[in-house]
This record gives C-alpha cells, sequence and structure tokens, in this order.
C-alpha cells in the first residue's frame, strides 16, 4: 500500500499503521519494533545541494546514498539502547529527513521493511513552490 502525504509518498509494508502529527508521520508495525517516521520542509532555494544537506545535519561520517527518487546522506548512531537509522534526502527544493528507531538488538528484524520504505520514498513536487 502506498501512503501518500501533501509532498511525499512511501511504500508501506503489509500491516504497518500510520500515525499522523503535526510535523511529521511516524509508521509502525504493531507486533514490530520499530518506528519509522519522516518529515519534510521546503528550501527557499531552487535545489538543495549535498552541502547543504551536509551543514543541516550537522554529523560526521555519514554515508552518501543515491536511491532511484532522492539522494542525501545516510547515518546511523546509537543512543542509549536504541539504534536509530537517519535519512537526509532531497531532490530540487525539498528535503527529507526519515528515521528508523528500534531497540539494540533488533536492527536485523525489520531490516528488509526499512530498507524497502526508505528506497520506495518520493517526492510529488519536484519544482520551486
Amino acid at each position: 500500500m502506498r501512503y501518500s502525504h501533501d509532498s511525499w509518498s512511501i511504500e508501506l509494508p503489509q500491516n504497518w499503521q500510520v500515525e499522523e502529527e503535526t510535523e511529521m508521520v511516524a509508521f509502525f508495525h504493531e507486533d514490530g519494533v520499530g518506528n519509522f517516521e519522516v518529515s519534510t520542509f521546503f528550501a527557499d532555494q531552487e535545489e538543495i545541494t549535498i552541502d547543504d544537506i551536509l551543514e543541516f545535519a550537522e554529523v560526521d561520517d555519514a554515508d552518501q546514498v543515491t536511491f532511484e527518487y532522492l539522494s542525501g546522506i545516510h547515518k546511523v548512531e546509537v543512543e542509549e539502547d536504541e539504534s536509530v537509522y537517519q535519512w537526509w534526502l532531497s531532490i530540487s527544493n525539498q528535503m527529507v529527513y526519515a528515521t528508523y528507531v528500534c531497540p539494540v538488538g533488533s536492527e536485523d528484524i525489520e531490516s528488509e521493511e526499512r530498507e524497502a520504505m526508505i528506497r520506495s520514498l518520493r517526492s510529488s513536487v519536484s519544482v520551486l513552490d
């Protein structure tokens, strides 16, 4: 099932649920281990560059990623007892920030779903608003 937001969409694994908040949308499986969240914003400039993303993210040692629809950087960190996967992705003037958080030691349980979701994420707006 494809979930569509105002300016982006994502393919959801079977039986995953959606919780919409003001500034982000969360996705999760009731019996799962992790929480996948997406938020987005638009820049005033025509295009967000990789340098813009690096400056915004303020992280060291991030990996550059390129998916079919978006590109940017990715970082995995351990914070207390949680593994935090973060992606800062863009197309044109839109930046998408996505996270997946799960307990340490549970990273592989929903890895296929996590990877499929991030790879399916796409912008539905690709021009300067």
